[in-house]
């Protein structure tokens, strides 16, 4: 684990079939608190399975869920949230007709043990949207939105946050712009970020680790280097070696 602390969420041995479909086979791995740790592999490995099973969403077929030493497995949503891991979506899902700091501190509510929504101001000014707080959610592009997605996890006051492919769909202008906030909310937080994400490039520069699945299991571990470098990940997912 980097940056050298103890695990703050870890994942031991947790498999999740649909019918006689094995989508995850046995996955182990921890993150260290203030890690920025990196999720990839090809379509159909297992990533967003293994997110909805971290947070809740899904409940495992056999395994655990570790947040701070305390077993998680099969918690609800919310009370996953309240325990302190929040979540985004690959597609960002909000309230067209409420405004961008509503939508914001319903993410509060829902994930807060007080519902307090005072955290909402502050997380949209750290994702660079506090001038948009008033605006409707209508008015926003895709970045701006996923950027909200982001901002009403953090409104949570997390110690985790799961992201999932937040560079989809964007431009390369979008992207680094997107890089540069991730590293700046684990700076400025200290929060542990676990990342899902198909632009390899941006992984490659942001993460100080990554885990690769493919088929549903593990096939490497390591710094952005060393996968790079990995005859299987190569294989499986990059396509040309580094």
């Amino acid at each position: 684990m980097s940056p050298g602390n103890e695990a703050i969420l870890e994942a031991q041995a947790l498999s999740k079939h649909f019918g006689g479909t094995a989508a995850l086979k046995e996955v182990s791995f921890s993150a260290a608190a203030g890690e920025i740790l990196g999720l990839i592999g090809p379509n159909g490995a297992g990533k967003t399975t293994l997110l909805n099973l971290l947070s809740g969403v899904l409940r495992p077929t056999s395994g655990k869920v570790l947040f701070r030493g305390r077993d998680l497995t099969g918690l609800k949503t919310h009370a996953v949230a309240r325990m302190g891991i929040a979540r985004t979506l690959q597609t960002p899902r909000s309230f067209p007709s409420m405004t961008v700091l509503e939508n914001v501190a319903v993410g509060a509510l829902f994930g807060h043990p007080h519902g307090r929504t005072d955290g909402a101001i502050k997380s949209l000014d750290l994702v660079g949207l506090g001038e948009r707080r008033a605006s409707p959610m209508s008015s926003l592009n895709l970045q701006e939105r996923k950027m909200v997605e982001l901002a009403r996890a953090l409104a949570m006051e997390p110690r985790v946050v799961l992201i999932d492919e937040a560079m989809s769909g964007l431009n390369p202008t979008e992207i680094e712009d997107s890089m540069r906030l991730i590293r700046r909310v684990r700076s400025q937080t200290g929060v542990t970020i676990i990342w899902v994400e198909h632009v390899v490039k941006a992984i490659m520069e942001v993460v100080e680790r990554i885990i690769v699945l493919n088929f549903g299991q593990v096939i490497a571990t390591g710094s952005p280097a060393e996968i790079a470098r990995n005859d299987a990940v190569v294989e499986a997912y990059l396509g040309t070696k580094a």
